[in-house]
């Protein structure tokens, strides 16, 4: 593969793609290659952190990748610290977060540094976020009173007008943002309490804002991209989210419960509502703002590796079980349904047969 593009004259980049991957050497050569299939249209640095990285991925970056700035932990140190380790060798002003399964489309990066250059108060701007069935699976997010978050448009036609407007969201879809390199440095970074992964982005929006910061949705940049598809156990991933999901909930209850509103069970309704709030807000930076909790305790990052080293494989192959019974099931329902249609048949023909024996 080749090396990232660079600008003509000093060679300064535009943007700088960080990619943190651990696992999986032909997921990560399959998103290089979108990568450098569908930027042509702005100079960019490539950052890969290898995150704790299994020794394939580390066998294709060193014999395939030529160009990227390489940067390794041997420690697991989750997306919000691969960012924050990668961000000393960032050369541009723009910052672009892409997961090692995503999928950019053309133009994506032309896109998301054009909407940043006209809007100097946005830190955040993220694409939109489509399924690989070509469906939304967001056009932003919103983010509820109690830290619930939902996609903007998901399941509708990426076509659809009613997502074709580059907008003020609550948040936007971690596997493809771009953040300003002065609006992150200013509120310190990703917080790595959020690791390894789950509403890191989320607690970045909050924090942009109130740092007087806007977060926008271009949805010229597209991008294609399954949250199901990731190397984490489905369980753990939950499990995660749901943590992080309850920090958010307790770190940012006062500026949620003004600025967001309460979800009242009408799920459509109550997105619907927190996109127009969004879209319309007035963003003003808080005077002298708290500083963020990013104590992250290092006991409970143990057990929770341990726990996944113990388990992860078990609940893997507990999931696979679950997933055959279920086909299993399915067979065996059709086929009783195609046996109940045989004796309906049998049954009809019976009754003709008795009503002709009683005219007889």
């Amino acid at each position: 593969m080749t090396g990232p593009m660079r600008a003509a004259g000093d060679g300064s980049p535009e943007a700088t793609i960080i990619i943190p991957t651990r696992r999986d050497a032909a997921r990560l050569k399959r998103t290089l290659r979108l990568l450098e299939e569908r930027t042509r249209d702005v100079a960019y640095q490539l950052i890969i952190f290898l995150d704790d990285p299994e020794p394939e991925v580390v066998s294709f970056v060193r014999e395939h990748v030529a160009g990227a700035t390489v940067l390794a932990s041997d420690v697991n140190v989750g997306l919000p610290g691969a960012v924050n380790r990668a961000r000393p060798h960032a050369e541009a002003p723009l910052l672009v977060v892409i997961h090692d399964d995503s999928e950019v489309c053309d133009g994506w990066l032309g896109h998301l540094v054009g909407a940043a250059s006209e809007h100097p108060e946005a830190g955040i701007i993220g694409a939109l976020n489509l399924r690989t069935n070509g469906l939304i699976r967001g056009a932003g997010f919103v983010v509820f009173a109690d830290a619930v978050t939902a996609p903007i448009g998901e399941g509708a036609a990426p076509d659809d007008p009613r997502y074709l407007e580059r907008r003020q969201v609550d948040t936007c879809a971690g596997c493809c943002i771009l953040i300003r390199a002065a609006m992150f440095d200013a509120v310190g970074g990703y917080n790595e309490k959020f690791f390894p992964i789950g509403h890191g982005d989320v607690e970045l929006a909050l924090c942009a804002r109130r740092h007087g910061w806007h977060v926008l949705l271009e949805p010229k940049a597209v991008v294609i991209h399954d949250p199901e598809r990731g190397s984490l156990p489905r369980h753990f991933k939950a499990w995660a989210f749901a943590r992080n999901q309850d920090r958010i909930r307790r770190d940012w209850a006062d500026q949620l419960e003004r600025d967001h509103e309460p979800r009242t069970g009408a799920w459509e309704a109550d997105i619907e509502r927190a996109s127009e709030r969004a879209r319309s807000r007035v963003v003003r930076p808080t005077p002298n703002p708290p500083a963020r909790d990013t104590t992250r305790d290092e006991t409970e990052v143990g057990l929770l590796w341990t726990y996944v080293a113990a388990h992860g494989p078990v609940m893997e192959e507990l999931e696979a079980t679950v997933d055959e019974l279920r086909q299993l099931i399915s067979r065996q329902h059709d086929e009783l349904m195609e046996r109940n249609a045989v004796i309906a048949a049998w049954g009809e023909e019976l009754e003709t047969w008795r009503e002709r024996a009683g005219t007889q």
